[in-house]
């Protein structure tokens, strides 16, 4: 069915209807065969002009235009129209011909090859086969960007949404209710019992619709009210670190194990016998005169729930030897022979995995007995919220799905107009939550943006739309810019180094006293194959008096957490940690020769940072520390605006580190 796009415009800016033309001509020339684009350009003397810059529909072309079959009326306005958003995007396949009759080519998109608000625009960067080349996509006669194909990514894509009250009479929130009280029945979570003014907790439904590659599944859970039980214990239990994952993904990498996951089904309900007397007040499905539950296990809501679960999981992986981490509470792993041949890692219910077959035989399908499993997902898959890809030669980590998703905060034509005016309750709400979806991806796969996402956290407390705009550039910047995280399989265990950069930039803060501190560590084997294992960017943890004292501390911390990420390593591997040397990268003189003469240094206290740094290097915990020019400084996008991040990237990206 030939559909048409029927765009009205009025209004000061003739660029922008120009702008919009543009996108709709090139839309039209990806689709010919299905959009039919209709222009209708009103004088600006014909219509009242409006106080704004918004470009508005005219009504009368609007009312026409709604009358018609199978017309759509656009409204949008400059902050929306995005020229860019037509063009494919770099890891991108695309299949273009020349000239009409030509055959169909594909190709992979490397990047742009011009800036994407200059007059090469639509240059793109291209690979045909082992062939690189460039290709002007306005003198195409036909260009398409191809989908994904399934085997280079089954990454499934879940969006949950919170069902409210006035739909819980649905028959599938009917059914889900049910599948859950009868899980309550099969794991005999709680026993029935006489109401005999004994206290007891109220309870209430929490229903999900889950939605899974556009496939709808609705969820029901019965969750107690925990605040009104009135005793108190212990309720913590760990979840996995970012850096302890990563140790995880680069072992299981060299190792050439591949990593899969588990999850287990209805998990709470499957915990330990609870230690204690609990009644509860049952929902209205299962309501009868005089009866309370009283709880044989732990259900959701009690304050210990998720704590009764992890020693669950615990007591079954004690049952086959494995050991817990010292270091991680949620790392476990199983030695045979003096040599690591399994690892497992706890995230509440979601567990992920790697090893040797005799590690799945004797500690996977114990699990599996133990427990009732639902999904289990092996190759490609997303694992809380990382997408883990694996191949031959390398494991990738990436949140480019989530970055694809990431939506800019709507501001109004006068609002870009002052800058510098403080923001509305609304708009400081906005901005808190743009800065946690980004802070999310700085701390997990995307280093060269930790800097920004740290003077966007510091400005919370004095928030004004400049701030706003800052954080829509960086969410461009990840729609933009996608970049993966890779683990090499390297051949050996045996020749691993840990390299630790680290710098500071002193009273560059927006306070204008406090000052950046960062640092990025790698695990380096063979052929200087690296792994990405931590990062770092905050604020020094005082006010310091000048570049060498911040340099001083920022060294320090990341000196500490290469220390603390060897004694994981050293742990999991079974081995010294003296075969693990610890190699730190420094730009500042000042401190590296503080470190290696017996000069006094004029401030006393940093006399005190340089004395520890001394005793790391004289005791041997640390093998070396470097000066470094600031051109080869990796660290340098974590304490600094501006500075290019793409030399950092390409390493964590192709997995290989400079000498």
């Amino acid at each position: 069915m030939e559909r048409s796009w029927h765009c009205n415009w009025t209004g000061r800016k003739n660029h922008l209807c120009k702008t919009w033309k543009y996108l709709c001509q090139s839309f039209s020339k990806q689709n010919p065969q299905t959009w039919q684009i209709v222009l209708q350009d009103t004088s600006l003397n014909a219509v009242e002009q409006s106080d704004d810059d918004d470009i508005q529909p005219a009504s009368t072309q609007s009312s026409q235009a709604e009358s018609q079959e199978n017309i759509d009326v656009i409204e949008t306005s400059p902050s929306i129209v995005n020229v860019k958003s037509i063009f494919p995007k770099k890891e991108d396949t695309i299949s273009f011909k020349r000239v009409p009759g030509e055959t169909w080519v594909e190709a992979k998109v490397l990047g742009r090859a011009g800036k994407a608000t200059g007059k090469y625009q639509s240059w793109m960067n291209i690979k045909v086969g082992e062939a690189e080349t460039c290709v002007n996509l306005d003198d195409l006669d036909e260009w398409k960007i191809l989908e994904k194909s399934p085997d280079t990514s089954n990454v499934q894509e879940e969006v949950n949404i919170i069902i409210p009250t006035k739909r819980h009479q649905e028959l599938s929130v009917i059914n889900a209710k049910n599948k859950e009280l009868n899980l309550l029945k099969e794991f005999q979570v709680y026993t029935e019992v006489p109401h005999q003014q004994q206290n007891a907790i109220s309870t209430t439904w929490v229903i999900t619709e889950k939605h899974v590659n556009n496939i709808s599944h609705t969820k029901a859970r019965l969750v107690a009210r925990g605040f009104e039980e009135d005793q108190n214990f212990q309720a913590d239990s760990p979840t996995v670190e970012r850096s302890t994952l990563r140790i995880f993904v680069s072992i299981s990498s060299i190792k050439n194990w591949s990593c899969k996951t588990i999850d287990v089904k209805s998990a709470f309900l499957q915990g330990q016998p609870i230690n204690r007397e609990d009644y509860l007040i049952p929902p209205p499905e299962e309501r009868t005169g005089g009866v309370l539950w009283k709880l044989n296990k732990v259900i959701y809501g009690l304050n210990d729930a998720a704590r009764n679960w992890y020693q669950s999981v615990l007591s079954e992986l004690e049952k086959v030897n494995c050991q817990q981490s010292k270091f991680d509470p949620a790392l476990f792993y199983l030695h045979k022979q003096g040599e690591v041949i399994g690892l497992f890692l706890i995230h509440v219910d979601d567990f992920i995995y790697a090893g040797t077959k005799e590690f799945e035989d004797d500690v996977i399908n114990h699990i599996k007995t133990a427990f009732k499993i639902g999904t289990e997902n092996e190759g490609n898959f997303k694992y809380i919220g990382l997408n883990i890809k694996q191949c031959e030669a390398v494991i990738t980590v990436d949140q480019n799905p989530f970055a694809e998703q990431l939506k800019e905060v709507p501001i109004t034509s006068k609002r870009l107009m002052k800058k510098f005016d403080n923001l509305n309750q609304i708009e400081q709400q906005s901005l808190r939550t743009a800065i946690g979806q980004i802070n999310w991806m700085a701390s997990q796969t995307r280093p060269d943006i930790a800097f920004d996402v740290l003077e966007l956290s510091m400005s919370m407390k004095e928030p004004k739309v400049v701030h706003l705009l800052n954080a829509n550039k960086l969410i461009k910047k990840l729609r933009t810019e996608s970049y993966l995280m890779s683990y090499p399989r390297m051949k050996t265990t045996q020749q691993l180094k840990i390299v630790v950069y680290t710098d500071a930039s002193f009273a560059n803060l927006p306070d204008s006293v406090s000052s950046a501190g960062g640092h990025i560590i790698f695990l380096v084997g063979e052929g200087n194959q690296s792994c990405v294992l931590s990062w770092l960017s905050k604020k020094i943890k005082r006010v310091v008096k000048s570049t060498s004292e911040a340099e001083a501390l920022a060294l320090l911390e990341g000196l500490e957490n290469a220390l603390y990420l060897r004694e994981i390593l050293a742990e999991i591997l079974s081995c010294k940690k003296d075969d693990i040397p610890i190699k730190a990268y420094v730009d500042s003189r000042n401190v590296n020769e503080a470190i290696h003469s017996t000069k006094l240094i004029v401030e006393k206290r940093l006399r005190i940072d340089i004395a520890n740094i001394k005793q790391m290097l004289k005791e041997r915990e640390i093998d070396e520390i470097n000066w470094v020019s600031t051109d080869k400084q990796l660290a340098d996008t974590l304490t600094k605006r501006g500075v290019h991040c793409l030399k950092l990237m390409n390493i964590i990206q192709e997995g290989i580190i400079e000498n």
